[in-house]
């Protein structure tokens, strides 16, 4: 009896000791990496540095056809393989005109999917299949010289599982369309509210 007191007793110790220590490891590690400060734009407002100019020009919201009709286009074959046709009834697309100056003096090079769409707790890549078709081109990398700009449409699903609201209360979501996290996050905050 007395044996397991102090086997229970030691445990109990080292779990205390087990849990300063973790306790110890996580404030040294959100002191060393803290949480990024924010820097997030309006639509038509500019961010820029030495190297880059951004400006998110238009963001809309579009169902599968209108996003179709408006930009002269059928549905690429891997999204129609990608989704059920209910799914893609439901469907609809965030698209975003961007406009990127190079300001550095070399070319730039910049991956389409460096630019994710959040909202809360929900985040999305760029929809490559409707990128390539809305932009004209067969490169996932913006390559644009110095002192140039490029205008693009960055295209995001919207899945009717997690957005079930109408469009004109999307409208009013807190989206963000982000292009850099740490060690600040900055991009646009692109809601009508």
């Amino acid at each position: 009896m007395k044996k397991n007191r102090i086997v229970m007793g030691g445990a109990v110790i080292v779990l205390i000791l087990l849990f300063f220590w973790v306790g110890v490891k996580i404030v040294a590690v959100n002191t060393e990496y803290p949480s990024p400060s924010q820097e997030i734009y309006d639509i038509g407002e500019a961010y820029s540095d030495s190297t880059i100019a951004l400006v998110c020009e238009q963001a809309s919201i579009y169902t599968l056809e209108s996003l179709n009709e408006t930009y002269n286009c059928e549905t690429p074959p891997s999204v129609l393989d990608s989704f059920s046709e209910k799914k893609l009834a439901d469907m609809r697309v965030y698209c975003f005109t961007l406009t990127i100056t190079n300001k550095a003096d070399r070319p730039m090079e910049l991956p389409a999917y460096t630019f994710n769409l959040e909202s809360v707790d929900w985040a999305n890549s760029i929809s490559s299949a409707y990128f390539y078709l809305l932009n004209n081109t067969e490169s996932f990398v913006l390559r644009i010289e110095p002192g140039q700009s490029e205008t693009v449409t960055l295209p995001y699903f919207l899945p009717s599982e997690v957005f079930q609201e109408t469009t004109d209360v999307l409208k009013e979501r807190d989206f963000k369309l982000i292009y850099s996290v740490y060690p600040v996050k900055r991009g646009f905050s692109v809601s009508d509210s």
